[in-house]
């Protein structure tokens, strides 16, 4: 056999062209000099599995990663999950109220001994043989999977089944699906459940699926190595109702509507005449109980109607549903990863897939993609190398139990729609050998059923189950908004930290990560809560953050001061304690200063606020490979968007930062996780946190527009993004600042507006104009709009034939409504009172709107959350020019209007406000209407991608005012009524009352 030879030179080397098992993806490429690694591990990397002494030729296969090494990153991404995600146990328990939805976890009862396993198995065999003596098969993989809490249990032992019982409802779950094993008569593993029912005084519920398998020594129930088989004789349909309807008659079944039983089958597709048992079993429990059976099958190989062989509806058995082959794994589009791990066992092979895939993807969810009834499971991991010892392996990667408990969320959010009292299965609770349990565990501990128990929460009827168990482990006073997160890798620098948080002017909490080493360290500040959260040293300060920030996000902080304790001389030009000491200031620069930054973000486009003096100019930076690479975190037109306009991005360098919590909304929805993260060998740039640094900025830029990104100066003054680009130094200071980039598909960043509008086209004898005002309203480009034409008595002979066309020709979109005589005033409140959109547009029937003006009006009201929007007036006609409309202000919006009529308003701010009958032969009915919107709360923003195409014409309403001394005398009494009306908005002038 010829080995290829590779020549070495005193280069660097990437791993990545030399490596068969290489870092793709999952764990990025990096690159070492040999001379860096000989320092990390003490030897040249290709001589430890070589003897030989010469580095100049050797084979490609010794350049591999060799196993010592490999088995420290193993242990070090084990270690690190444990401190970032283990959880201790909850204090108080779960109350159920009525109608909550009802969690039910599937049980195993495989872990007492019984002969028939012994026989094929060993002596003493229980699933716990399996568990125990895995390993793992490649770098990161959680293995063995060991119990805490409850150990090595017996299921012999009746005590130990109550114990699962009573932690299971500490954590809200409703009931336990036993699989129940029954072969033509002859049943194992039963005593489980016959210790349940023989316990009536357990106050809990439980079901059965019978588990109709083959059972086998591979472990699939098909027809291979058959330990006992399954042989459907003709009587085994009346003799398995027979020997069930003792269970199913316990007062603690499970039903649908208190009524009807509920059987599953785990596997009809074995069974030929699965209608006849259906028929028997229902004759039967009708005549013996009088109640009518809920019959329902697994889809794990099975995906049609069941309601065609007699059965009431399927239940979903992810993962195998949806990938490895299952019966519905049509419908999904998930895939293996694309890399083979590093292994740590040679003769490990199986199949790999990225959990996110599953439960981030709300289009496998099985109750969306069936017609018929359909109940949801949910898992928290799986990996069934345990029983497979890397013989066809199938393991879910990447699972956490925030990952989880978002998958459980969305399927409850939809259950509670369609349900009373839902039904979903929680997939499992101590399936062991193949890695989906909710019990505790040794390196997660209580953190999955902490996670159920809160999301579930959030639907009880019992208001104090979200107290006893708040989203995400976090509970925040309503009055604070503020979370302070600080990374202290340096505990030596909380005070130079935390001195200057004496500025910020209201209530906030801190929340402080820390590495192992310090664990025990105690922190305060003044009277502020101060929370001590361990991290692992892992992912600089952005694995930390990101973290926090999830929590912080779920508990409902409106504002977040990103803060880490910087002990660095990458920065060019600054030393470590200048770089400090400037953020410092400019993020905190005085009381007044930081209530501008807060009152910046909570008013304006403003979503994230840096250091001017530390702003840099993102560039390709040399970097050929960017553009592809950005293709592998954004979708494709993104990637190739932000790659085109990436000199127009800013970031702050040293990632430190006030902003909006909302603004991550998407990087969140990412769920990036400890193991997207490598291993770190003192690299200065090119590492995935490196990145993600620099990315929090251009995500935010490119959701929200470049001028949400903004810096703060010591000397406190503002500057948006746009306005710093010309002075900010380019990234070509740090040359690998973008090398490595995330894999994590991240949800389209192009937000699907959903929202309806109604534009409200009011008229008054514009018969010769309105057909045009109601044809740039049809041909918007967003389609979900309703038309209200609420013509004010015309008497011109055209209006009224004009408006019946568009009315006959577009029947579903327009819908008029002719009034008599009333004025602009009546007309405009009648609109309102008619309209059903989310939105609201009022447009003069002299008026046109761009095709685009919904759309770029729509996206300006969601992205940055505004009530109000508005836009410059384009005029033409007899007046062709633009009417510049200043950006909001409310200090010149309560001096006179800055809005224009044709604004944008959420209709759900509107409330009761109406137009002033009193104004409505007085003008200025827009300025007081939009006054009473902004007493009210509602913000107000400028759109600057659209604008208003405004008709100048003689026989125009304004165009006509005599605007003689007796009209300057009605405008001041009419403004002095108006600031009347909404003195409140005038605290500091004496207007009388």
């Amino acid at each position: 056999m010829h080995e290829k030879i590779v020549k070495l030179k005193n280069r660097i080397v990437p791993i990545i062209d030399h490596v068969p098992y290489a870092r793709k993806l999952t764990y990025p490429t990096y690159q070492l000099t040999k001379e860096l690694y000989k320092r990390v591990t003490g030897r040249p990397r290709h001589l430890i599995e070589n003897n030989a002494t010469d580095d100049t030729t050797v084979p490609q296969h010794y350049l591999n990663v060799n196993l010592a090494e490999r088995a420290a990153e193993h242990q070090a991404r084990v270690n690190n999950r444990k401190i970032l995600y283990y959880e201790a146990e909850a204090e108080g328990s779960y109350t159920p109220a009525k109608g909550d939805p009802r969690l039910i976890a599937v049980y195993l009862p495989q872990f007492h001994k019984i002969p028939l396993n012994e026989v094929s198995w060993g002596k003493g065999f229980t699933e716990w043989t399996n568990v125990a003596s895995a390993a793992a098969g490649f770098v990161g993989q959680q293995q063995p999977i060991l119990p805490a809490d409850l150990g090595f249990y017996d299921l012999d032992r009746p005590a130990k089944i109550k114990e699962q019982i009573d932690l299971a409802k500490k954590y809200g779950i409703h009931g336990f699906m036993f699989y129940y094993y029954w072969f033509s008569g002859e049943k194992i593993l039963n005593n489980p459940i016959d210790t349940f029912l023989e316990n009536k005084d357990w106050d809990f519920n439980l079901m059965i699926c019978w588990a109709n398998e083959n059972w086998t020594k591979r472990w699939d129930g098909m027809d291979n190595e058959i330990i006992i088989g399954q042989k459907y004789n003709d009587d085994d349909p009346l003799k398995f109702i027979q020997d069930v309807a003792p269970i199913l008659s316990d007062p603690r079944y499970i039903t649908i509507d208190g009524e009807r039983p509920i059987l599953a089958v785990y596997r009809p597709s074995t069974i030929s005449n699965i209608d006849e048992y259906a028929k028997i079993w229902r004759d039967y429990f009708r005549d013996k109980f009088n109640k009518e059976l809920f019959l329902i099958v697994g889809n794990n190989h099975t995906d049609g109607d069941p309601r065609e062989y007699g059965f009431d509806a399927l239940y979903d058995f992810s993962p195998g549903s949806v990938i490895w082959g299952g019966a519905a794994s049509e419908y999904a589009n998930v895939k293996e990863v694309n890399y083979e791990p590093l292994k740590l066992d040679p003769n490990f092979y199986g199949s790999l897939v990225d959990y996110r895939d599953i439960a981030l993807d709300d289009r496998l969810d099985a109750i969306d993609r069936y017609s018929f009834p359909t109940f949801q499971a949910v898992l928290p991991h799986w990996d069934n190398h345990a029983r497979k010892k890397g013989r066809h392996t199938h393991a879910l990667i990447n699972s956490t139990p925030e990952v989880y408990a978002t998958w459980l969320d969305r399927v409850l959010s939809k259950m509670v729609k369609k349900q009373k009292a839902p039904l979903v299965f929680l997939n499992a609770w101590n399936e062991w050998a193949e890695g989906a349990m909710l019990e505790p565990t040794l390196h997660l501990g209580h953190a999955n059923l902490l996670r159920t128990a809160e999301v579930l929460s959030k639907y009880s009827g019992n208001r104090a189950n979200r107290i006893t168990f708040p989203e995400m482990g976090l509970q925040r006073k309503d009055s604070v908004r503020i979370a302070v997160v600080l990374h202290l890798f340096y505990p030596e620098l909380w005070e130079t930290l935390t001195s200057d948080l004496r500025y910020i002017s209201e209530e906030f909490d801190i929340f402080v990560t820390v590495p192992e080493k310090h664990k025990n360290i105690r922190l305060e500040y003044n009277d502020h809560k101060v929370t001590v959260i361990t991290v692992p040293n892992w992912g600089r300060d952005v694995l930390p953050f990101l973290h926090v920030l999830r929590k912080v996000r779920a508990a409902g902080y409106e504002f977040v001061l990103k803060l880490h304790s910087k002990k660095s001389k990458q920065i060019p030009r600054t030393s470590a304690s200048y770089w400090l000491n400037t953020t410092i200031a400019a993020l905190l620069p005085g009381s007044q200063g930081v209530d501008n930054i807060l009152k910046k973000m909570s008013k304006s486009r403003i979503k994230i606020i840096g250091v001017k003096e530390f702003a840099v100019r993102m560039s390709l930076g040399g970097e050929p490979t960017l553009k592809k690479r950005l293709q592998q975190y954004y979708p494709k037109e993104a990637a190739k968007k932000i790659s085109k306009d990436i000199d127009q991005y800013m970031f702050s360098a040293g990632s430190m930062f006030w902003a909006r919590v909302d603004a991550f909304d998407d990087i969140l929805s990412r769920h990036i996780v400890a193991d997207d993260f490598e291993l770190e060998y003192g690299q200065v740039w090119q590492t995935r946190a490196h990145f993600l640094e620099r990315d929090i900025w251009v995500n935010i830029a490119f959701h929200f527009g470049k001028d949400a990104v903004a810096f703060a100066s010591v000397d406190g003054k503002l500057r948006a993004a746009p306005h710093l680009l010309k002075e900010a130094r380019g990234d070509l200071e740090f040359p690998q600042v973008l090398r490595e980039l995330s894999i994590n598909s991240g949800p389209a960043v192009a937000a699907k507006i959903e929202s309806r509008v109604s534009i409200i086209i009011t008229n008054y004898n514009y018969g010769k104009h309105i057909g045009s005002a109601i044809k740039s309203a049809l041909r918007q480009t967003h389609k979900k709009i309703d038309i209200l034409i609420v013509d004010d008595g015309s008497t011109d002979g055209i209006s009224e034939k004009v408006i019946a066309r568009y009315e006959s020709r577009y029947p579903s979109r327009v819908t008029a409504h002719l009034l008599p005589h009333q004025g602009v005033v009546a007309t405009r409140n009648y609109g309102l009172n008619n309209a059903s959109g989310d939105y609201i547009i009022f447009l003069d029937a002299d008026d046109i709107l761009p095709k685009d003006y919904v759309k770029n009006m729509l996206e300006e009201a969601t992205y940055g959350n505004f009530d109000v929007v508005y836009a410059d007036m384009h005029n033409f006609g007899a007046n062709y020019k633009i009417q510049f409309m200043p950006e909001f202000n409310k200090a010149q919006m309560l001096k006179s209007n800055i809005v224009n009529m044709s604004a944008m308003v959420r209709r759900s701010v509107i409330g009761d406000q109406r137009f002033d009958e009193y104004l409505s032969e007085r003008k200025f009915e827009d300025w007081d209407f939009f006054l009473g919107l902004l007493l009210s709360g509602a913000t107000f923003s400028k759109a600057h991608t659209t604008n208003l195409k405004y008709r100048v014409h003689q026989g125009q309403r304004n165009h006509n005012l005599n605007r003689d001394k007796k009209f300057w005398d009605e405008a001041a009494k009419t403004t002095d009524y108006i600031r009347q009306k909404y003195r409140k908005l005038y605290p500091h002038e004496n207007i009388p009352g």
